[in-house]
């Protein structure tokens, strides 16, 4: 296999320093500058392809807005919350627990996150705004400065990164939550020392939903990773509690009250979030509780969000959400 590795051109592309077969080993390490021997790492395929003049026409693409309560589920099986927005910054949180501050503008790598385990910090040059509205053919390059901490305290680590960003070209995207029109923009990282590349990032963002629909990351030296969406929807626990438990009065009167495909409708005391809840199968199942499939329907800020889940009734009356792979006859 022929190998090779890439390095920043002064126009901040990738070129490429003497592809070698593994026989020519010994001159490449002779040789200085970039030919050093833990930097001849990537394959001729490492780089995306992608040409520019294919894929369908778009308009310019603003910025996309958030709103909290707004859920982005993937095929990691990983769902994305949206629960705080101040001005340009979005705070998220996942169904496992990791909190994710960032930009609107998702090119740019997360101001802070946190895990379990872990959490960080970062500093970036990048403009908020940095190659939005999105157009073929837009570039922008900004440097990162990241610090990650331990939780306990026991280890710290200090990073340095060059990111390079191209919009590169327009596609038709198909994953589970539907067909779209996307731009295509890859996001280049650069070791700072040695301008050599390290990883490419790239999104397809989809101006129909505001949101990517594929996020592809591929590594120099471990396995590339890449995220498809799966469905979006609204989760309501994202909300302030007083908003939370006027909702989940309706809530339990739609499922203990409504006819099946009977519907209720509920609105937020600011009128900025609105619902419809309606019950479309019942279950039950002898001497268990009886258990509702239901679609809920939220509007908020000209958006429309549709959960389509399952809920039995618990001994102290409350519903629980469920899984809809439960089997219970249908009455």
């Amino acid at each position: 296999m022929e190998i090779t590795r890439h390095k920043r051109n002064s126009r901040g592309g990738l070129i490429s320093c003497l592809p070698s077969s593994l026989a020519t080993f010994g001159i490449i390490l002779a040789l200085g500058g970039c030919q050093t021997f833990d930097t001849l790492l990537a394959s001729h395929d490492s780089k995306p392809k992608f040409s520019f003049d294919t894929g369908p026409k778009l308009p310019p693409s603003s910025m996309p807005q958030y709103t909290i309560g707004e859920s982005f589920t993937f095929s990691d099986k990983r769902t994305d919350t949206v629960i705080a927005v101040k001005g340009d910054i979005v705070t998220w949180r996942s169904d496992r627990g990791i909190i994710n501050t960032q930009y609107r503008n998702f090119l740019i790598p997360p101001v802070s996150w946190q895990t379990k385990t872990r959490r960080s910090r970062a500093n970036s040059t990048a403009q908020p705004t940095m190659l939005w509205p999105l157009k073929v053919g837009t570039q922008g390059q900004f440097d990162v400065s990241q610090v990650i901490n331990q939780n306990d305290g026991s280890s710290k680590r200090e990073l340095s990164q060059n990111w390079q960003c191209n919009v590169e070209g327009t596609e038709n995207i198909t994953v589970a939550a539907g067909n779209f029109d996307t731009f295509r923009v890859s996001c280049y990282r650069y070791a700072p020392n040695s301008n050599y590349w390290r990883q490419t990032r790239t999104f397809n963002y989809a101006p129909r939903i505001g949101h990517y629909v594929v996020r592809e990351d591929t590594y120099i030296n471990r396995p590339s990773k890449r995220r498809e969406l799966v469905s979006t929807g609204f989760n309501s626990k994202a909300l302030a509690k007083s908003v939370q438990a006027n909702l989940i009065r309706v809530f339990r009167d739609t499922m203990n009250k409504n006819r099946d495909y009977a519907m209720r409708s509920w609105k937020s005391a600011d009128g900025r979030i609105s619902a419809t809840l309606m019950p479309t199968s019942t279950f039950k199942k002898a001497g268990e509780a009886t258990c509702r499939d239901y679609t809920s329907t939220y509007d908020f800020g000209g958006k429309v969000k549709t959960n389509n889940k399952r809920a039995c009734k618990q001994n102290d009356g409350k519903w629980k959400v469920v899984s809809r792979d439960l089997k219970f006859p249908k009455i």
